[in-house]
């Protein structure tokens, strides 16, 4: 399947942009009945952990064995978008801080955070750490590194299930 054979599935609606202009799209909604029928023992799927510069194709093809799965893999993590839920690349990670962050410096102070870890309004709190624009950044994004791969014989069921609700729909 596709990137835009697994986005046709999905059924056509009408929607009013905020200056009530109609616009068609594809109502995604429908994907989380078939998010929660997957099985979330540990049998049922493996902690992965993205390297630098994998797409989640190549995750699909190195777990897999084929790019065209990683439609599953967007599904069991509810990735709705790869640009934003997926780390920046280390290529891309330099242009990303300056987007996000223009002519500032990356050691200036975040955020505070207390001694065990929760974040605080003023430096001022007992035992408040500072977390510098890079930390915090950096944090962020290897947080993003850590998904679940669905067990591989899910994979027909998971195809054909897709198909059921987007009928449905």
């Amino acid at each position: 399947m596709s990137k835009a054979d697994y986005f046709n599935h999905f059924p056509l609606i009408n929607y009013w942009t905020a200056d009530a202009v109609p616009v068609t799209i594809r109502h995604i909604l429908p994907r989380t009945r078939v998010i929660k029928a997957i099985g979330t023992t540990s049998g049922d799927f493996v902690t992965y952990r993205i390297l630098d510069e994998e797409t989640i194709e190549s995750v699909s093809h190195k777990v897999y064995g084929d790019a065209r799965w990683y439609w599953v893999i967007a599904l069991y993590n509810d990735l709705v978008d790869v640009f934003e839920q997926w780390p920046v690349h280390s290529s891309g990670w330099a242009a990303m801080m300056q987007d996000k962050y223009p002519n500032q410096s990356y050691s200036t102070v975040h955020h505070y955070v207390d001694a065990e870890g929760f974040e605080v309004q003023v430096k001022y709190s007992p035992g408040a750490l500072p977390v510098t624009i890079l930390e915090y950044e950096t944090a962020l994004n290897d947080a993003l590194r850590v998904i679940k791969i669905p067990n591989k014989r899910y994979l027909a069921i998971l195809e054909q299930m897709l198909t059921d609700v987007m009928v449905d729909a």
